[in-house]
């Protein structure tokens, strides 16, 4: 157990960080810890910190508070006050009682019990830093995982975001305790999952859980089946790695990458979602929906526009997501053209029913939709091409 300061731009970075500096100012007695400390030792940016202090948290996120502005939320353990900011990020303050490593060690993990303050520089009491410079995420007790089981998917998360092992005895423990995630908040386990496929190496975390029967959990179907979902994303992976990267944050309204929400459709494709342990915001819930319905329907020609726009109709916000789990990347152009055309349409239900004289019905919807499978195919391209289109084809309806 020993205190060290380094030299490293890093931490001197960590130092010089405007809210990390007036926290270290202002506050007696406190501690950068967690997370934050893990990103800049790997050298990732970090966005949340996480300060351990000895005096009110709440009387400290008050008095940082007014200086940096946001908005204080006491967490639902009681134990956390919060200092939601502007730009997404947070500020979190916990009381630590006697000394930092009594704190430190309830943690889940050692890359995560980890501290820093100018005075001590940094405080590794339980070696997370050389597992960090291993890439190993080692459990700091049975106890801590028993008591937030949680963390037994945060160890798979934390692997594939170092593109690394966990520890066997860690591992062990996974195994043994999985069946505990099952009385743990469903919101989340989501949570961890999500971040698990966000990882570098979320394929290689997937085929861990997996072995250790954790995916089964999570995901309750049979082991052989998870195995063939698990390959089918191994394979697409390897094939669309350019893709994911291009689309990384596209389409999906940044709830998740376009990567994360692929794994997630093959893993959960014509799987009734309220039997996981998973509780996805609606919109998810709604594209894997989608895709499920969509999935095995035959693809037409290229050349065949029609026989297309009724593909993509079906497939609606999923169609580049089977493109892609088809193997099919040659007709993404066409789909985003599709869907372009979709999205900005040159004429409206009003402009159809003054044209054609009648108040509503099926027929003005059909009308829009042959418009647009016109413009898809480029036989029309305006406004008053489309308009035109109209009036010859069908003229007033008396």
């Amino acid at each position: 157990m020993r205190f060290s300061m380094s030299n490293d731009m890093n931490i001197r970075n960590m130092i010089h960080d405007a809210i990390n500096r007036m926290v270290f100012d202002k506050i007696p007695d406190v501690f950068l810890v967690g997370g934050y400390i893990r990103d800049i030792l790997i050298g990732r940016k970090p966005r949340d910190r996480d300060y351990a202090v000895k005096n009110d948290p709440l009387k400290s996120a008050e008095i940082i508070k007014g200086y940096i502005g946001g908005t204080i939320v006491v967490l639902k353990d009681g134990l956390t006050v919060r200092i939601a900011l502007k730009d997404n990020t947070t500020v979190d303050f916990t009381r630590y009682e006697n000394r930092i490593e009594e704190d430190l060690s309830r943690r889940d993990f050692t890359i995560n019990a980890i501290a820093f303050s100018p005075e001590t520089g940094l405080y590794d009491p339980f070696n997370g830093i050389s597992d960090l410079r291993n890439q190993i995420v080692t459990m700091l007790g049975e106890g801590n995982m028993r008591n937030d089981p949680v963390r037994i998917i945060r160890a798979y998360r934390f692997a594939g975001e170092l593109n690394g092992t966990i520890d066997e005895k860690t591992r062990d423990v996974l195994r043994r305790f999985r069946d505990l995630l099952r009385e743990m908040p469903s919101e989340r386990i989501t949570l961890e999952f999500l971040k698990t496929l966000e990882s570098d190496a979320a394929v290689r975390a997937l085929r861990e859980m997996l072995d250790d029967g954790v995916l089964g959990v999570v995901i309750p179907l049979d082991y052989n089946e998870l195995e063939l979902r698990c390959n089918k994303i191994l394979e697409i992976i390897k094939k669309n790695e350019v893709l994911h990267k291009k689309n990384k944050e596209t389409f999906t309204h940044g709830l998740c990458s376009f990567k994360a929400l692929l794994m997630l459709e093959v893993l959960i494709n014509n799987t009734d979602l309220k039997e996981t342990l998973l509780r996805l915001p609606n919109r998810i819930v709604k594209r894997i929906g989608t895709f499920s319905n969509a999935i095995d329907l035959p693809i037409p020609a290229g050349d065949d526009h029609k026989g297309l726009y009724d593909f993509f109709s079906a497939a609606g916000d999923a169609v580049i997501d089977i493109l892609v789990v088809r193997g099919r990347e040659d007709l993404i152009g066409l789909a985003e053209r599709f869907m372009d055309t979709r999205d900005n349409p040159v004429i409206s239900g009003d402009d159809v029913m003054e044209i054609l004289s009648i108040k509503g019905g099926p027929l003005v919807g059909e009308v829009i939709r042959e418009v647009d499978r016109l413009r898809f195919a480029g036989t029309i391209s305006t406004r008053t091409e489309a308009l035109s289109y109209v009036m010859k084809r069908y003229g007033k309806i008396s």
